[in-house]
């Protein structure tokens, strides 16, 4: 199946990269590292030949010359660019296998554009755009059973929709925002996408980062001015799973602290318990103790898990080490769990102190880092543990409805493998609100761990049911029961 064809997004560069060279061989070349296809212009030149060119005039040597009064050797000895500038036939050629969406300019190009890509073969991976309906009209004539697309450029073109049978897709430019306003470009995506039409979403001058998180659940395919940036952003981090943490269809399940509900919270006994019962690895909260050592413990005291009282911080791991932290359990060290559990178990450290991260990488470095996720509602923290560690996965850990706002801001300095949301957002934000935000979650290419302040919401009202599809794991304080109500669900 054709990538356009399938459900899964993909990455067209726009003109390949827009900028000095957009629209040319070095262009498509270069996006093509990060992109599935590439997004051109055509229009015909004096004699007949279709090129890649965006405007009908260009600029040499204080002199305005237009593309249907040159011939292709004129234009290739007259323009600035001229020698990288592209022929259609040799765009198809040279790049099997791209998916190409093939903007037309004029209408005069219509056929000869449908021809050169049926006689190349690659029109069964092609879609055919205008920003004109006279040219839509003439390309679905063409060939009625081409993909062909409406890029959307006045509001005025709404009206043609109904009259252009055989549309394939509508591209939408983020631009639209700035006229109409978010909501009112959200309610047309859906209005078009009822009709059966795909969405492919471009840009012209708005900031790409800030915008595709807020569309991307609702498009099929992105026209990106930079695949390289949007990739790197977006999509790498979403895409590095790692082979201890691949999901094979089910929900991971982790023992929040451990098998908190029956055995004493973050300790090796709670932690063993965990990954008896059946849980795919653990999570726990660590902080630096007063002599530099990274101990597992959640509070910034001892006093409510422990016989003891004091703040951690303040505290040697000696002493720490003597006080019972219930059934006889001493205070673990972060080293002491990756010894203690199996190779194939997760470990997801929460950092609870920002003086604790420098340490931190260094044992997850020398314990096995794919088998980790690193998370922390300190911002700070997490940054400074992404530039100590460019690989291993990050959660950011969500306990405001602004937090995801801060998405487009926060990807390109933490990188996050997922977001860690409460399941009580159900009840604090509401059904809708929670299903929206985690749908911009997973649009980005992010996993959604679920984790509780109240462990009761994951068993009311159905509410994983209402989330099924938007959530990849379960952060529980009863393994057991969370495993056996998953499999009821089919999620296990």
């Amino acid at each position: 199946m054709p990538p356009m064809d399938s459900e899964k997004l993909f990455i067209l560069g726009h003109r390949g990269f827009r900028g000095e060279l957009e629209n040319t061989l070095p262009a498509f070349r270069r996006a093509l590292r990060y992109a599935d296809g590439i997004e051109f212009d055509v229009r015909m030149t004096a004699d007949g030949k279709l090129v890649v060119h965006h405007d009908e005039i260009f600029c040499a040597d204080g002199r305005t010359y237009r593309l249907d009064e040159l011939t292709l050797a004129e234009l290739r000895r007259l323009h600035p660019l001229g020698k990288v500038i592209p022929t259609v036939g040799s765009i198809v050629r040279r790049f099997p296998g791209a998916v190409f969406d093939v903007d037309v300019k004029e209408a005069e190009a219509s056929e000869e554009a449908v021809r050169i890509l049926e006689r190349t073969g690659a029109v069964e991976r092609a879609i055919f755009s205008a920003d004109s309906p006279e040219i839509i009209l003439s390309l679905l004539r063409e060939c009625p059973d081409c993909r062909v697309g409406l890029s959307v450029v006045s509001y005025s073109f709404l009206t043609w929709i109904p009259r252009l049978k055989g549309l394939y897709s509508i591209h939408v430019p983020i631009d639209a925002v700035s006229y109409i306003g978010y909501n009112a470009v959200v309610s047309l995506i859906r209005a078009f996408r009822k009709r059966g039409l795909r969405i492919y979403l471009w840009n012209y001058k708005m900031d790409e980062l800030y915008w595709v998180p807020k569309f991307l659940p609702l498009v099929d395919a992105i026209i990106s001015d930079d695949p390289a940036r949007l990739r790197k952003v977006f999509f790498t981090a979403g895409e590095k799973v790692m082979k201890v943490i691949q999901m094979k269809g089910k929900v991971l399940v982790l023992g929040h602290r451990g098998y908190s509900a029956k055995y004493p919270e973050n300790t090796l006994l709670a932690f063993k318990k965990a990954i008896e019962a059946g849980a795919d690895g653990v999570e726990l909260d660590v902080w630096r103790t007063k002599d530099g050592e990274v101990v597992v413990i959640h509070d910034e005291t001892v006093d409510r898990t422990s016989n003891g009282s004091g703040r951690v911080k303040e505290m040697t791991l000696e002493e720490l080490k003597e006080l019972d932290f219930g059934n006889g359990e001493r205070i673990p060290t972060l080293e002491e769990v990756f010894e203690a559990l199996p190779e194939e178990a997760i470990i997801n450290v929460e950092i609870k102190d920002v003086d604790a991260v420098e340490r931190t990488a260094e044992i997850v470095r020398t314990h096995n880092p794919e088998r980790v996720m690193v998370s922390s509602f300190r911002l700070e923290a997490l940054e400074k543990y992404r530039k100590l560690d460019p690989e291993t996965r990050i959660g950011i850990l969500v306990d405001r409805e602004e937090m995801v706002a801060k998405l487009p801001e926060l990807m390109p300095k933490i990188r996050p493998w997922s977001i860690n949301a409460p399941v009580d957002a159900l009840i604090i934000l509401g059904v809708e609100k929670t299903i929206g935000a985690l749908q911009m979650v997973k649009g980005v290419g992010l996993k959604v761990l679920l984790w509780p302040l109240n462990e009761e919401l994951y068993y009311q009202n159905d509410n994983l049911v209402r989330l099924g599809g938007l959530f990849d794991g379960v952060i529980a304080n009863d393994v057991e029961r969370m495993i056996s109500y998953l499999r009821s669900l089919g999620l296990r």
